[in-house]
């Protein structure tokens, strides 16, 4: 009997983490599709037109990415990790340029609901992965001091202040 209950375990574990890979697979094509066809696209001025939009053999990086990001909302409504996935893209676009406003309406809707999503989870996170709780916060810090936001950094700084390396509160 109890060599029957640890081979259901370990089926169990075996699809838990298929499905796991499936997600992350198909949120790495949904993705790669999007840039590849809603972003980069734009490079060819066949592409680009539209009946709002005339083509642009010197479209501007900035352009394609404002674009793109104009095409997210509602494309993902059932793929939320996909969304994500892309709006991360995005969001670190817009910092490489230094376009931290534009980063801004990507990035920060999705540090602020990870971080709270975990914290809110916290108690049910098993203890080796609450350091991404930690990291979280490292990155919605990170972000505000890139972007020259004192007041946001210093806030998230001592939310970071209240944590243990290894995620807990102390």
């Amino acid at each position: 009997m109890e060599q029957r209950s640890r081979a259901l375990a370990a089926q169990s574990r075996a699809e838990a983490e298929k499905q796991r890979a499936d997600t992350e697979a198909d949120t790495a094509r949904a993705t790669s599709d999007f840039l590849q066809n809603d972003q980069l696209k734009q490079a060819r001025p066949d592409t680009q037109t539209s009946p709002t939009v005339k083509p642009d053999p010197e479209i501007k990086v900035r352009t394609a990415l404002d674009r793109a990001a104009g095409r997210i909302t509602g494309k993902f409504s059932t793929k939320p990790l996909v969304e994500a996935s892309i709006r991360r893209t995005i969001g670190n676009a817009y910092i490489a340029l230094g376009l931290f406003n534009d980063a801004q309406r990507q990035l920060e809707p999705l540090l602020l609901s990870g971080y709270q999503g975990m914290a809110e989870r916290e108690q049910a996170i098993p203890i080796p992965n609450r350091p991404a709780i930690t990291e979280a916060v490292r990155r919605i810090v990170q972000f505000y001091q890139d972007w020259g936001k004192p007041e946001k950094t210093a806030e998230w700084q001592a939310v970071l202040k209240v944590r243990d390396p290894d995620g807990t509160v102390r």
